[in-house]
């Protein structure tokens, strides 16, 4: 484990995958109070809504493998974290208008789509480059997805039951993992 710490090329990764991780739990922490006592959504209803967003991050973990013969791993890393800097960015911008939950709820499921990719995504990017120390870069990934959504949850729950924060933290995470990923492609583009 210590050869992969010291290696400054694996930190951004590991970072952002940390990241995605922080988005998908400031989503998890955040979406019952959003749902149901800001948008007044029955429970029986929010259970449908995040059952459903929970079906979309099954599709997403499943996307890289049918777009891996098209896209490196890579090129759908910095594909799907523009689309999910891109749509936390307009979710961000919703909060200038009137809050309506069907527009909430469509761009929170593009969302977790993404984020269900993207979780595949950045852990294969780490493991692919880590062979000769596969159980230290897991338990490092792991520090990071973990430190990350225990970060971002309660940063989440500041906002009580509006999704400004919701929205502002997955835009956060989206942009810093892209920057992150972008930063170790140039710095190091033989990993």
């Amino acid at each position: 484990m210590a050869q992969l710490v010291v290696k400054p090329a694996f930190w951004p990764l590991i970072l952002a995958t940390g990241l995605v991780y922080g988005a998908l739990f400031s989503y998890i922490s955040a979406s019952t109070f959003v749902f149901q006592t800001g948008f007044g959504m029955a429970p029986q209803m929010f259970s449908l809504l995040y059952a459903f967003n929970g079906l979309g991050i099954v599709v997403g973990s499943n996307l890289p493998g049918h777009l891996a013969k098209r896209f490196t791993n890579r090129q759908q890393v910095t594909l799907f974290l523009s689309l999910a800097a891109g749509f936390s960015a307009l979710l961000v911008g919703t909060l200038l208008f009137p809050a309506n939950v069907w527009v909430v709820s469509i761009f929170i499921l593009i969302l977790v789509v993404l984020i269900g990719a993207l979780l595949t995504l950045t852990v294969t990017l780490i493991m692919d480059r880590a062979t000769s120390n596969a159980g230290g870069a897991s338990a490092v990934i792991g520090l990071a997805q973990n430190a990350c959504g225990g970060l971002a949850s309660p940063l989440v729950g500041l906002s009580g039951q509006s999704y400004a924060a919701m929205a502002a933290m997955l835009f956060i995470c989206s942009a810093g993992a892209l920057g992150l990923v972008t930063y170790q492609e140039k710095q190091y583009p033989e990993l």
